[in-house]
């Protein structure tokens, strides 16, 4: 018995959010932090390149960024982004928490009434209200 190491893998290419969800899980989840993709197998030193990864996440950072510049974003929109862009909801609230820190964006509910509480800005995997994402600091721009 290899005690599961060599199992059979599955690439599963799908544009159905809830299939690039699930992918996106099994990529973190085999992680070696749960955040980074970078897996260690016996025999090969890593799945993907450390360099890669970290230029990917940049550039997620950097086109989410981006996006809330140019427009006022939903929760729903951020979270698709995020699973299109091969990240869970949580990389993108961390970006969004970093942000909202540094004074770039307020969160606001459907009523206009600004969110401060970040378990109340929904971004998850199953969102429970619909949030928007304001950037504010157009000295930037």
């Amino acid at each position: 018995s290899d005690g599961g190491e060599k199992k059979n893998t599955l690439i599963l290419l799908t544009k159905h959010k809830k299939g690039m969800l699930e992918m996106n899980r099994v990529a973190f989840g085999l992680s070696e932090d749960g955040n980074v993709i970078k897996m260690n197998f016996r025999d090969q030193d890593s799945f993907f390149d450390a360099s890669e990864v970290s230029k990917q996440a940049l550039t997620f950072s950097e086109i989410l960024s981006q996006l809330l510049r140019n427009n006022d974003v939903n929760n729903y929109k951020i979270i698709d982004f995020a699973i299109e862009e091969g990240f869970l909801p949580k990389h993108a609230k961390r970006i969004l928490e970093n942000l909202f820190e540094s004074g770039d964006i307020k969160v606001y509910n459907n009523t206009g009434a600004i969110i401060n509480n970040k378990q109340k800005w929904y971004i998850s995997e199953s969102p429970k209200e619909m949030t928007i994402f304001k950037w504010i600091n157009n000295e930037t721009n």
